[in-house]
């Protein structure tokens, strides 16, 4: 036999050294568990509790990790939002953290093994109809054969989400159901732990059985594992790419966490008009996230006080003979002080204490003038109830005059040393000048006793107490400044002149309110209010100390340090001016470096050095001598023909949040990732896969998904040897719709003589996922195929008439069709002893000798039968003047039977000449051992 020589570059066993620099170099050696089930155990476990150290938002990260392989832009958004709110640099978010916990992590199995039997009841899967089942053989090799968009993936998914495989998607429902809510997809899976039958329902989104964990899920996905980003291929057990994952995020964040900080620009200089030797610009030399915004306001808010005095200061320090302004201002206090005086005597007036006195006045008059009204009534009547027939009027104000006259004129001239009136026997009347009757000394008595009561007094003296007030009132001044003060009071202080002429205006209101309710009776009318605040003659009297003052300064100014302290205060006071207009500007800058201080206080702490390190450490303890052995033992088993010395570095690469890995060809100057292919790389990969479940400490199921993807035949054929001897020791499940690889793993498995259970998938009608047993037509061998013909054979035989119809016509051209390919199978199977085989770079020669040992009376034969396969098919175009007729049932029947004899006769020569080189092949080994004769 000829075969290619080739250049086979063997993998040098995998080293382990400690840098110059105190690092560690190696490979990181992705995996589902750790080398074995304890190291993985050990390794979850000291992930698992590390990360109780860490902040609730960094344990959150490491679950969504975990889970889903990946953060998506949306998710690191959520996870920037709980850090701010951590920091105090963001608002509160109503997103809580969920921190990773033990059934976050792929559960670590027992020693047991698990074996799947069936996935059955398959609900919402895709565009599967309800009910899908895929059974399986639990002792063999399970070969799941079909072509693109046949069903397979769907299947591989939900095994995948059982499974809690490394790298899983969610089963999506079918997508052209518009159904609303989405229905949720779900399985049964149905599978043997150590031994004993166990069921498990999965629904999308819920926890699965852990057992099912220990079931191993190869794809192309799982090299991603293995494979560097930036070239260089990274292998860590499995944990660790998660941790550089979150490594990953954490620098994302901190990322944009830095982003969000550069964005606010901070430009002091904006404010150096500000600056300058005073407070206000002491606090913006100064100014940053310390800087305090409450002192700030404070000296931006420059009161009506101060303003006037910033003006006084500009004119007292830019006059040059400050005497004349010294003598105005005193002038002007002076008059302002004796204003201030006026002021005060006027405001007593209109207080609301003094306008409440003068109600209490008016009310006690009232009560006066009732009570002396009584006692006019009195007056009026006898004792005895009889009217007096007095005059109208007697007793009134006029007639009280006269009486009063007449007792003086008696007192004093007529009757001297008698009181009024004088009532004895010579007692005449004082203003009739004739004799007093009886009666009328009894009048005149009852006169002197009315004029004697306390009402009449009392109403007197309230009348007189009354029309004192209301005349003190009305002659009030109410002018307090003359026009010239008012004029310059207005040039000097326009506020408080403008508040002089309206406390005039108030005042005046409020003495007519009150001369009118005096008047009217009513009170009840609205009382004029006065104006807030300090009164008049306070605020006067504040502004003449003021006059004083600067009278003094203005003497001042000649003394140079008194100027300077002036000149001083004018600056401090001009500064606050100048922040006045500026405050909103510069507290939003304070309130910008706030929030930048914060976003760097944030932004350090995310520094994912320690993190790196961490992971380091980790990879360090569990990396492991006997997974490089593995490893280098699958990479020789899968045909890898690369020489690598491969190191396992264990430098950290801060800004990367990764430890950095470098595959090396021995003797090569270039990075691995330069000079090794894809499908190389691939098998590196697989490799490694291998490897770790080699040492898991179980033999549970491994599921392929389609693992010779980016492969050439040459890798193909050793990968179908590898997981050929692989199924002797566990269940192996693999989906595949690689023909060429279907081929290279059906020969291997006959010559292995393992068990093998095909199934084909493809489409149902309008459905896909259609499981059918055994290969299809393409891959079937030539027993197959004739079966199939032989059973199609029969259908037309039973359904044909005396004619075959235009149908059964083609069904037997199809048939023939079919005779024809199995016949040239059987041919290169049988007859040809698979010396050459399709997709085949190799020529068994040893093989061919079995060509000799078939008949030439069988091989006309079947020429014979395959003659008429080649005139039935539609495959060659015929004359329509020389059409042959399509062959009977019977004899289509009687060809299959033929054929299949034909065969088998060939294979019984092909038996005996493997018999004969068999014999051969074991004289040749007794070279030197004695024989007996």
């Amino acid at each position: 036999m000829y075969r290619k020589e080739t250049t086979r570059r063997d993998v040098s066993t995998i080293s382990v050294r400690q840098g110059v620099s105190g690092r560690f170099y190696g490979i990181l050696l992705p995996c589902l568990g750790a080398w074995s089930r304890e190291s993985e155990m050990e390794l979850l476990n000291e992930i698992l509790e590390w990360s109780q150290g860490l902040e609730e938002w960094q344990r959150d990260a490491l679950r969504r990790v975990f889970i889903d392989g990946n953060v998506s832009p949306a998710e690191v958004q959520k996870l920037i939002d709980l850090v701010k709110e951590k920091h105090g640099c963001g608002p509160q978010t109503d997103a809580r953290p969920i921190p990773l916990n033990a059934g976050h992590l792929p559960a670590v199995a027992g020693s047991g093994s698990v074996r799947l039997l069936y996935l059955e009841n398959m609900q919402n899967v895709n565009r599967f109809p309800q009910g899908r089942r895929l059974e399986l053989m639990p002792d063999r090799l399970n070969i799941l054969f079909g072509e693109n968009g046949a069903g397979k993936s769907g299947f591989a998914r939900v095994l995948k989400n059982i499974c809690r495989a490394r790298h899983r998607t969610a089963v999506l429902p079918n997508a052209f159901d518009g159904t609303k809510p989405r229905p949720i997809p779900s399985a049964s899976m149905v599978f043997l732990e150590d031994g004993n039958p166990r069921q498990v329902e999965w629904v999308q989104g819920q926890d699965v059985d852990s057992a099912l964990a220990k079931v191993a899920v190869y794809d192309s996905a799982c090299g991603s594992d293995y494979l560097a980003k930036e070239g260089a291929s990274e292998y860590q057990p499995y944990g660790l790419p998660q941790l550089n994952r979150f490594i990953a995020v954490q620098r994302e964040i901190q990322a944009q966490i830095g982003r969000d900080r550069d964005a606010i620009r901070l430009d002091k200089t904006a404010f150096n008009d500000l600056l300058g030797n005073h407070e206000v610009g002491a606090i913006v030399a100064q100014l940053g996230s310390g800087s305090d915004g409450d002192r700030l306001k404070q000296l931006a808010t420059v009161t009506e006080g101060e303003a006037q005095r910033l003006v006084d200061l500009n004119g007292i320090l830019a006059t040059m003979d400050p005497e004349p302004e010294a003598k105005r201002a005193e002038q002007l206090a002076q008059r302002l002080e004796t204003s201030s005086i006026t002021a005060r005597a006027a405001q007593r007036y209109v207080t609301d204490a003094a306008l409440d006195e003068v109600k209490n006045r008016h009310d006690r008059l009232l009560k006066a003038r009732e009570a002396w009204s009584l006692a006019q009534q009195q007056l009026h009547h006898r004792k005895n109830g009889q009217e007096a027939e007095l005059l109208t009027g007697t007793g009134n104000d006029a007639w009280k005059l006269l009486f009063e006259a007449a007792a003086k004129f008696s007192t004093e001239h007529a009757y001297v040393g008698h009181d009024h009136p004088y009532l004895g026997d010579d007692a005449k009347c004082v203003l009739c000048q004739t004799s007093l009757e009886q009666d009328t000394k009894a009048r005149l008595r009852g006169f002197s006793e009315y004029i004697a009561n306390e009402a009449s007094r009392n109403v007197q003296s309230a009348a007189e107490f009354m029309d004192d007030t209301m005349k003190k009132i009305a002659e009030a001044n109410f002018v307090p400044l003359d026009q010239i003060t008012a004029q310059q009071l207005n040039e000097i202080d326009p506020v408080l002149a403008l508040f002089a002429a309206t406390s005039v205006c108030q005042w005046n209101a409020r003495r007519d309110w009150a001369q009118q309710a005096v008047h009217t009776g009513i009170w009840d009318a609205p009382r004029p209010a006065l104006p807030e605040g300090e009164t008049l003659d306070v605020r006067l009297s504040g502004k003449v100390q003021q006059l004083r003052v600067r009278a003094q300064e203005f003497r001042k100014a000649l003394d140079q340090e008194a100027k300077k302290q002036l000149e001083k205060e004018r600056t401090e006071l001009q500064a606050r001016e100048r922040l006045s207009g500026r405050i909103q500007e510069v507290l939003k800058y304070v309130g910008d470096a706030q929030a930048h201080k914060k976003l760097s206080d944030c932004y350090a702490s995310l520094d994912s050095r320690g993190l790196s390190r961490k992971a380091t450490a980790f990879a360090t303890k569990h990396v492991t001598n006997a997974l490089a052995d593995s490893m280098n033992e699958e990479l020789r088993a899968l045909g890898f023909r690369g020489r690598v010395e491969a190191l396992i570095s264990g430098r950290t690469n801060a800004d990367a949040g990764q430890t950095m890995v470098t595959l090396k060809l021995k003797d090569c100057e270039n990075g691995a990732h330069l000079v090794l292919s894809e499908g190389e790389q691939r098998v590196m990969g697989l490799a490694i896969f291998l490897a770790e479940s080699r040492l898991q400490g179980h033999a549970s199921t491994i599921v392929f998904d389609d693992p010779t993807t980016s492969l050439d035949h040459h890798h193909r054929r050793s990968i179908a040897n590898r997981l050929t001897q692989l199924a002797k020791e566990r269940q192996l499940i693999i989906f595949t719709h690689d023909a060429v690889f279907l081929g290279d793993l059906g020969r291997t498995i006959i010559k292995a003589q393992q068990p093998a259970h095909y199934l084909t998938i493809g489409w149902d009608g309008k459905y896909p996922g259609h499981v059918k047993e055994g290969m299809t037509w393409e891959t079937a061998d030539w027993k197959a195929r004739l079966d199939e013909v032989g059973g199609a054979a029969k259908e037309i035989q039973a359904e044909a008439g005396d004619y075959l119809s235009e149908a059964l016509k083609n069904r037997t051209k199809d048939c023939y069709t079919k005779l024809r390919g199995t016949i040239e199978r059987a041919v290169r199977e049988v007859y040809m002893n698979e010396t050459i085989l399709p997709f085949s770079d190799e020529v068994s020669v040893n093989s061919y000798g079995a060509v000799f040992y078939q008949s030439q009376e069988e091989w006309e034969q079947l020429m014979d039968i395959y003659d008429r396969c080649c005139e039935a098919t539609d495959a060659h175009d015929t004359n329509g003047e020389h059409q042959l007729p399509i062959p009977e049932p019977d004899q289509l029947i009687k060809d299959v039977e033929s054929t299949t004899a034909l065969v088998q006769f060939a294979k019984k020569a092909k038996g005996k000449f493997e018999n004969e080189r068999g014999q051969k092949r074991r004289a040749a080994k007794k070279v030197f051992v004695n024989t007996e004769a």
